[in-house]
């Protein structure tokens, strides 16, 4: 492997790991105050470059992941594998059998508690840690690199949401945005059609937009993602849902939780496609 880099997405001073295939950036700097000390998603080297962080109440984390699909190869011209995660979520390379029971025993028991409660859960396949230089955390990035290799797109286990599907569990954000996102892909990127109806109709979600590719599958992604999200809102303003989504406070974080939908259905194509590895994922507490 030439050169693996992981965006940690920050918005505030956090504590992020010291290992160079780690690349912390500063996500929404264009409209912020706080200076840190790493990459913006605004800038690239020391230049303001193609970026969509004036955005980030729209786009949320996937202004870094933008920023890497125009500007990360000036930056790192080696690099081969790119991937994204959060200040308080990683990946975790070190999920065990006994992880993997437990997160079995949490489904069980959410399972129960809906029937009970009439209510809906999301179960993350999560290990709660307090730092990223405890032992756990510096022992799974010791094996990360070595896991990252063996495949040519990495996500982290599917979040099971208990008694919804994917297409109900969105619709908080407005069942107008989910049936604008159909129409698109169905109408201009059939190719994913089928892929993103199976999303739709699943309950297992590939979330927060967590993920590592090599450089070109992670390429493809981004066409997929971002044309998906710009005709997105061209057409929220032009079917008059919004006259300014990027401006009205309505459609705040709408495209984050689209580009989740989309994330997750990139992963499902990808697993006909290509080889595809999954881990499990820290939060750090």
């Amino acid at each position: 492997m030439k050169e693996l880099k992981i965006l940690v997405c920050c918005h505030k001073e956090s504590m992020v790991p010291t290992d160079e295939m780690y690349l912390p950036i500063h996500v929404g700097k264009e409209r912020s105050n706080i200076v840190l000390d790493m990459q913006t998603d605004c800038e690239c080297n020391g230049e303001v470059c193609d970026n969509i962080s004036a955005q980030n109440n729209v786009y949320c984390e996937m202004t870094a992941m933008y920023w890497a699909w125009k500007n990360i190869t000036k930056v790192y011209p080696e690099v081969e594998y790119i991937g994204l995660c959060h200040y308080r979520r990683f990946f975790n390379a070190n999920w065990s059998i006994v992880d993997k029971f437990g997160y079995l025993i949490k489904k069980i028991l959410f399972f129960c508690a809906s029937i009970v409660r009439h209510k809906v859960y999301a179960v993350e396949a999560v290990k709660s840690i307090d730092s990223v230089n405890g032992e756990d955390f510096v022992k799974s990035s010791k094996k990360l690199r070595s896991f990252i290799a063996k495949y040519d797109f990495v996500s982290t286990n599917p979040v099971a949401i208990i008694n919804c599907s994917t297409e109900m569990f969105f619709q908080v954000i407005g069942r107008k945005h989910i049936d604008l996102l159909t129409e698109i892909i169905d109408g201009k990127y059939e190719k994913y059609s089928d892929v993103y109806h199976e999303q739709l109709n699943s309950n297992r979600l590939y979330a927060q937009n967590m993920m590592i590719a090599k450089y070109e599958i992670f390429n493809e992604y981004c066409e997929f993602v971002f044309g998906v999200l710009e005709e997105h809102i061209k057409m929220t303003k032009e079917n008059n849902i919004c006259k300014d989504p990027l401006t009205e406070l309505a459609y705040d974080r709408v495209s984050g939780y689209l580009s989740e939908i989309l994330t997750s259905t990139f992963v499902r194509y990808t697993m006909k496609k290509y080889k595809v590895g999954l881990t499990g994922k820290f939060f750090i507490k």
